[in-house]
């Protein structure tokens, strides 16, 4: 197999053989959105996050009780948002998009409305789960402590 490289000002051709790959400048490979942008991968997630709270909230909200929704959240809908999540490196607006987010589902499932004006925290007390933006502190924490048990060479 013969693969030859030739960089010309931005643009890169890969050769295999006689084949040039095409190039791109975004590609999604195992749900994570690859790009020479920086928040696309956030954003990405976050459109599928929204899109998925929108679907639980047509289908099944008033239909089931909240137990099963939080279920549901948690093992399905997280995961889903928070895969790779432990290198994304988030600025305010995005964490505020986040959490933001996360209170469409939550806060209706918790009985308020906007006007009630409950902290988020005091939300998920009272539901008894975690934030998804602590959930993702604590999946950095994981993989920086797996980096740590790795060895050197």
């Amino acid at each position: 197999m013969s693969i030859y490289i030739y960089i010309i000002y931005i643009y890169i051709y890969i050769y295999i053989y006689i084949y040039i790959l095409e190039q791109v400048s975004q590609f999604t490979y195992l749900g994570c959105s690859i790009t020479c942008q920086i928040f696309n991968d956030v954003e990405f997630k976050l459109a599928k996050f929204l899109q998925l709270i929108g679907t639980i909230k047509r289908t099944i909200f008033r239909k089931v009780r909240t137990e099963t929704i939080l279920k549901i959240y948690n093992t399905l809908v997280l995961p889903t948002f928070l895969y790779g999540s432990e290198n994304w490196t988030l600025a305010a607006l995005q964490r505020r998009r986040i959490e933001a987010a996360e209170m469409k589902l939550l806060r209706p499932l918790a009985g308020y409305t906007l006007y009630d004006h409950k902290t988020n925290d005091y939300k998920r007390r009272e539901l008894r789960i975690t934030g998804i933006l602590d959930k993702r502190d604590e999946y950095r924490r994981n993989w920086l402590s797996h980096l740590q048990r790795m060895p050197q060479n």
